[in-house]
């Protein structure tokens, strides 16, 4: 498709076949001396020959009016002269340029300041990646995501359906921070993160299943077993208290409820690990549902014990009621979120790849969703 653009536009090969043959992609610092703009890039892959063409676009607010330009370069850097002495300006706000855009901390502190006032719900969505994405990368410290996080601007992000992208990038951060020495980190984000989220939008009982729609399930889930990760008192206790309700009254949990609520019960203790092995192998005998079988893995998942990460593997290739997208799916989940069982989940997802593509239609399986994180992170 390329090569016929090309034909039709020569040029366009020379530009474009960087951003689909390369990794990783431009990291563009701007630095603003009076009215001129120094911008410069360079590949987040950490080669410095590889420069590509972008198309920057910028805006700014001046005199009560917004005003826009594009800035287009293939150099290692170039300045642009324009910019006026303005109280608001970003670049690629319009999320036109396949770029990564880092700004001086005090213009960083300046795009906060005006979060909610000057910024269209497409530029917060942009700057909050953009934030998030060089915090995540090593690029900026993690007092910015701290404070693009605080408790209020909260609401703000939240009703900008920013927080799946929120609570993806929290939880690759319990996986790099949860075992690190930082009690204000961890503190942190269990007080500004999970308790005000759980309280907004969390599930206290089976009723909640049903109300407020307007957050997803998988958010919910991700909601719980994160905040469980991290400690989250609050959410400990609730979802122990949904489980022993259940199982007192031998009711089941409402099916959007299980994995979340299993997991949470196997992060709580070793009791609660026993808990849930004991209903695995309930549930194993009876090979009536496999589904419930697969939540109750995903949720064994979660044990910190080596040997115990060991025998869950056991059951997820022991299972013959399991496709090996099953197990693909559950060993991801613990590569994902289990940093104690993520190179034992590593090793195994590795031998079952062969075996997994040589038997089924790769392409068309959902298990390509499974392989994202893990990959992207391994990388």
């Amino acid at each position: 498709m390329l090569q016929v653009i090309e034909s039709q536009n020569p040029g366009t090969m020379s530009k474009f076949a960087p951003y689909i043959y390369n990794s990783g992609v431009p990291v563009v610092t701007l630095s603003l001396n009076r009215n001129s703009l120094t911008i410069s890039q360079a590949s987040s892959n950490g080669d410095p020959n590889d420069i590509r063409w972008i198309r920057l676009s910028l805006r700014w607010f001046k005199n009560d009016a917004f005003s826009s330009d594009v800035v287009t370069f293939d150099t290692a850097s170039t300045t642009y002269d324009n910019l006026p002495d303005s109280l608001f300006w970003m670049a690629n706000s319009d999320a036109s340029s396949y770029v990564l855009v880092n700004y001086p901390l005090a213009q960083w502190n300046n795009l906060l300041s005006y979060y909610a006032s000057y910024l269209r719900p497409l530029e917060q969505r942009v700057l909050l990646t953009n934030a998030l994405s060089l915090v995540y990368s090593g690029r900026q410290s993690l007092d910015l995501a701290v404070n693009f996080t605080s408790i209020s601007n909260q609401k703000a992000l939240l009703t900008q359906d920013n927080w799946e992208m929120l609570l993806n990038t929290w939880q690759s951060w319990s996986l790099l921070y949860r075992n690190a020495s930082n009690p204000s980190f961890n503190k942190w984000i269990v007080s500004k993160v999970y308790t005000p989220l759980f309280k907004l939008t969390g599930w206290r009982n089976s009723s909640d299943v049903a109300s407020s729609r307007s957050w997803t399930d998988k958010f919910r889930q991700t909601l719980l077993v994160g905040g469980a990760i991290w400690g989250e008192p609050t959410i400990l206790s609730t979802a122990q208290t949904l489980y022993s309700s259940v199982e007192r009254n031998n009711q089941s949990l409402p099916v959007v409820m299980r994995r979340a609520i299993y997991s949470v019960v196997v992060l709580s203790s070793d009791i609660g690990y026993e808990k849930i092995s004991a209903r695995y192998s309930a549930t194993y005998a009876k090979a009536t549902d496999t589904d419930h079988m697969k939540d109750l893995l995903f949720a064994l998942c979660l044990v910190s014990a080596p040997y115990r990460i060991s025998r869950v593997l056991g059951l997820i290739d022991a299972n013959e009621y399991f496709t090996y997208q099953d197990r693909f799916e559950v060993a991801s989940y613990m590569y994902s979120w289990n940093p104690v069982g993520a190179d034992q989940a590593w090793n195994y997802m590795a031998t079952i790849l062969p075996i997994f593509t040589n038997t089924r239609n790769f392409a068309s399986c959902d298990v390509v969703d499974a392989l994202a994180q893990p990959i992207t992170t391994q990388a």
